[in-house]
Formats: structure tokens, C-alpha cells, sequence
């Protein structure tokens, strides 16, 4: 185990938005998130694993020599067939490399032809767009949503719809595990799908920009390609000012990158919004 830090390749590297998830041949794991850049330098949140299990939390300057070489003792402390000092240079390099890249600059108009799917479920749901399901409250729409998650998970297509197969995420401000497991439950009986493939379920109640890098991670961490925020109005903290948490919830969802089902539904009668 003496010889490990001597032939520690570079981490692969993964991001959802603003998340980083770096992973080690070692069975070494790190989270970084919540990166903030300041006059005083760029910080951020780390989470070091290892096979799963916690070996330390701190959040930290990624530029800072002092605070790198902090770290790495800290690290050494709990775990010291490793040269931290290689790896957290590791880990910051790609980091930030990936952080201030941002998304290509490219020409468009002369772009070759797509090799993705134009549409998750076609022809409801566009591939990697935001796209919205809309109607009175009362009317079923978290039920569709549901049924549309379990034709993405499973892969399966029904009532003139076809689908990418992928996972699925159900983010729900409004009821709980226990219904939407009923529900699709009984969606797959209807459909009889035999498939064991179910839908990921995460009860919701911050408005989704402020708990945005907790949702990043899932969507790294499970290889999501399919969400659902039901609804629209507690995903964005709606209050008398409409258009600033509708405009921050947009945003928050565009740095997942992957295809979004938005349920909301129109105000009834004697409703203001």
C-alpha cells in the first residue's frame, strides 16, 4: 500500500452544473461545490470518501498554497498511503479548469447533424430543454408526470409515445413518497411492465435554486436524465414578486442539463396568480 501515492493517476471527472465529482482508481472519492469567486481568491466545499465512507468536510481555498497544503495534511492524518499533496493539485487543477470553462463558444449554422435524440419522450418532451406541462389544478397533471417518469425509466413506450431510456428524478413539493410509490405502483400494472426499473424520488421543500447543488450531485451521482418539478410555483418560491424566484428557478434548472418537466397549473377562479 506504500507504493499507492507513487502510481496515483489523475482522477476521472464529472459535473452537474456548478458540482464536481472526482473519483480516483484508489476508490478515493471528492465532492466540490458551492465554488465562490472573490477578491480574496476562489473557495469551495470539498467532500473526501473513501469507498463510500466519510474522511473529511471543510471548505477551502483552492488557490491558496497555505490552504492546500492545510488540507493535505488534514487528509494525511486520517489517511497517509496517499501523497494528498498530488491529489488535492489534482483535484483543484481539473476543478477549476472545468468551472471557468464554462460551455464551448461555437459557430452556428452549419453544424453537423445531431447525434442525440431530439426528444426524451417524443413527441412530448424535448431532449435537454425545459419543457412545461400546464393546466387547471385537479386535472391530473402530477399523475402524467409520474406515468411519463415511468416510461423514461423503463425504457417502455405507450399511447403513441417513444422514449430514451434513462434515469429519472421526481422532485415534489407537493405530497410525499408513500402516494407517488402507490402511483407508480399502479402505473406500471396498468402498462404491465415488468421491468424493476423505478423512478428516484426526493421530497422537496427549499425553493429548488437555494438547494440546487444538493440536486447537482443526485443528478452526478445517479446519472439522471430525466427530472420533474412538481410544481412550479413552490419549486420557485412564488411570492408578490413573480418574476425574480420563476427567473432564479429557470436558471437553477438550465445548469442541469438534461431533459425537465415543469408541472404547474392555472390559478382557479378567484386566484390572483
Amino acid at each position: 500500500d506504500a507504493a499507492m501515492s507513487d502510481k496515483l493517476a489523475p482522477p476521472t471527472i464529472k459535473n452537474v452544473g456548478d458540482t464536481f465529482l472526482l473519483k480516483w482508481a484508489e476508490g478515493l472519492e471528492m465532492r466540490i461545490d458551492h465554488i465562490t469567486e472573490k477578491s480574496e481568491g476562489i473557495s469551495g466545499e470539498i467532500l473526501v470518501m473513501r469507498a463510500g465512507l466519510h474522511i473529511y468536510q471543510a471548505r477551502v481555498n483552492m488557490l491558496g498554497p497555505t490552504a492546500k497544503k492545510s488540507l493535505a495534511n488534514e487528509l494525511n492524518e486520517r489517511i497517509d498511503t496517499v501523497d494528498w499533496r498530488i491529489l488535492v493539485e489534482q483535484a483543484f487543477t481539473k476543478t477549476l479548469d472545468l468551472f471557468r470553462k464554462g460551455d464551448e463558444v461555437v459557430q452556428v449554422g452549419h453544424l453537423p447533424k445531431r447525434d442525440s435524440p431530439k426528444y426524451r419522450i417524443k413527441p412530448l418532451v424535448l431532449e435537454k430543454e425545459l419543457n412545461a406541462l400546464y393546466a387547471f389544478g385537479g386535472t391530473g397533471k402530477s399523475l402524467v408526470s409520474q406515468f411519463l417518469a415511468v416510461l423514461v425509466q423503463t425504457g417502455a413506450n405507450a399511447v403513441g409515445m417513444t422514449v430514451q431510456k434513462g434515469n429519472a428524478l421526481i422532485l415534489d413539493w407537493e405530497t410525499n413518497r408513500e402516494k407517488v410509490d402507490e402511483n407508480i405502483q399502479a402505473i406500471k400494472k396498468g402498462l404491465k411492465i415488468d421491468s424493476p426499473d423505478e423512478p428516484f424520488y426526493r421530497r422537496c421543500y427549499r425553493p429548488l435554486a437555494n438547494d440546487i447543488y444538493a440536486i447537482q450531485s443526485i443528478m452526478a451521482e445517479k446519472d439522471i436524465k430525466f427530472v420533474i418539478v412538481d410544481s412550479a410555483n413552490m419549486a420557485a418560491g412564488i411570492s408578490e414578486s413573480f418574476h425574480t424566484p420563476a427567473l432564479s428557478m429557470v436558471g437553477a434548472l438550465r445548469s442541469l442539463n438534461c431533459s425537465v418537466l415543469i408541472v404547474d397549473h392555472k390559478p382557479k377562479k378567484g386566484e390572483t396568480m
